[in-house]
């Protein structure tokens, strides 16, 4: 398996929309009560933002996206997702450990945010080393801190 990333481009709205709507459709369902497919699109399209978006390449073949808010005090993962097909096949997890190693060192937690209904990525996250610090009505906020090298003493 040769997993691969790539910039996003504008030609890539409709895998992104059908990607969005395969790994969200269930929790929001679970979360809101129902799926408004109209709203849905209309959101995603005023949002998509390509220039900020890795698509995530399984084979060549586009199966995920990353996206990565580089901010002052912390990495932010504001969106990974992979095809449902694609999953537990450890993308999710090689995608998130580069975004962990690159915050190692620059010395800055991971944080991101998991709606509560979703316990596999949940569970997937604290697997990681991610923890639960605060929460609203629908999600979970998470951290990740990396661990500070310890010099022995001579």
């Amino acid at each position: 398996m040769n997993v691969s990333y790539r910039s996003a481009s504008p030609s890539d709205l409709e895998f992104l929309y059908q990607l969005h709507r395969a790994a969200m459709r269930p929790s929001v369902e679970q979360t809101w009560g129902n799926w408004q497919e109209e709203w849905q699109r209309n959101r995603f399209e005023q949002r998509f933002a390509p220039e900020v978006l890795q698509i995530i390449l399984c084979d060549g073949q586009p199966v995920g996206v990353l996206h990565v808010d580089e901010r002052t005090e912390e990495r932010f993962v504001a969106m990974i997702a992979i095809l449902p097909a694609f999953q537990g096949r450890g993308l999710g997890t090689q995608a998130l450990r580069q975004v962990m190693q690159t915050a190692a060192d620059q010395g800055k937690p991971v944080v991101l945010r998991v709606l509560k209904i979703n316990q596999r990525a949940l569970n997937f996250y604290q697997r990681l080393g991610f923890s639960v610090t605060a929460e609203t009505i629908t999600h979970f906020i998470l951290i990740w801190e990396p661990t500070p090298f310890r010099r022995s003493t001579p």
